[in-house]
C-alpha cells in the first residue's frame, strides 16, 4: 500500500488548504518545496480534489479540471511526460 503523505481540506467557501509532502509539486502551490504546515492554495472554487500517488486533480465548481504533480508516466493525461507539472 502506498501513502500520498499529503492532505487537502476544502472549506465551505470553496477555498482549499493543504499540508504535507510537496516534493513533486503535488500540492499545487507552484513550487516543489516540502510543506508541513497548513497552507492556503493559490486558487479557489473547488468542488472536489482527487489525489493520486504524487499527483493531484482539482475539480472546479464550473466543471474545469486542474492538475499538478508527478507526470513521469503521463498520468496527468496532458499528452507528455514532463514532470513536475504546475497547475
Amino acid at each position: 500500500m502506498k501513502f500520498s503523505n499529503y492532505t487537502f481540506f476544502i472549506m465551505k467557501d470553496g477555498s482549499a488548504k493543504c499540508c504535507g509532502l510537496n516534493s513533486n509539486g503535488q500540492l499545487g502551490l507552484g513550487h516543489k518545496n516540502s510543506v508541513s504546515k497548513v497552507t492556503n492554495l493559490p486558487f479557489s472554487d473547488m468542488k472536489n480534489i482527487v489525489c493520486g500517488d504524487r499527483h493531484t486533480f482539482f475539480i472546479m465548481k464550473d466543471g474545469r479540471v486542474k492538475c499538478c504533480g508527478f507526470n513521469f508516466n503521463g498520468q496527468l493525461g496532458l499528452g507528455h511526460k514532463t514532470t513536475p507539472v504546475s497547475t
